[in-house]
């Protein structure tokens, strides 16, 4: 068993030191109550992007209009969703698009959603 543990141990890397163990250990304890505010907002965001003059549509499964709500509610708490939706302007200008993302001032722009940050990207 040793031979195979080493084995896998090289392949996948060598185990989370102990202050990572517990840095993940400590979110885990309030990640419930992160998820279910987080949800709570996006929710809020998502309501008023649909209800804006300048948005023709908003995609967010914690919307009633959306296609895979019933799905959303199955596998979320509440009315389901997640912190994650997109939404189409209805221009195709890029410069009026690139005006929404410069007046952002609570989001980052960035073209990957590998960070904890709250991004948006063209």
């Amino acid at each position: 068993i040793y031979d195979k543990l080493r084995a896998f141990r090289n392949m996948e890397g060598p185990c989370a030191s102990a202050f990572d163990s517990y840095l993940a250990l400590r979110g885990i304890k309030t990640l419930h109550i992160r998820l279910e505010q987080q949800m709570k907002n996006a929710l809020q965001v998502a309501q008023w992007l649909q209800k804006h003059p300048q948005v023709k549509q908003v995609r967010y499964p914690g919307l009633d209009d959306h296609e895979g709500k019933e799905i959303s509610k199955k596998q979320c708490k509440g009315r389901g969703g997640s912190g994650m939706m997109s939404f189409y302007l209805k221009t195709d200008d890029l410069t009026l698009t690139r005006k929404v993302t410069d007046g952002c001032k609570l989001f980052i722009q960035a073209g990957s959603l590998g960070a904890v940050e709250s991004l948006i990207a063209i």
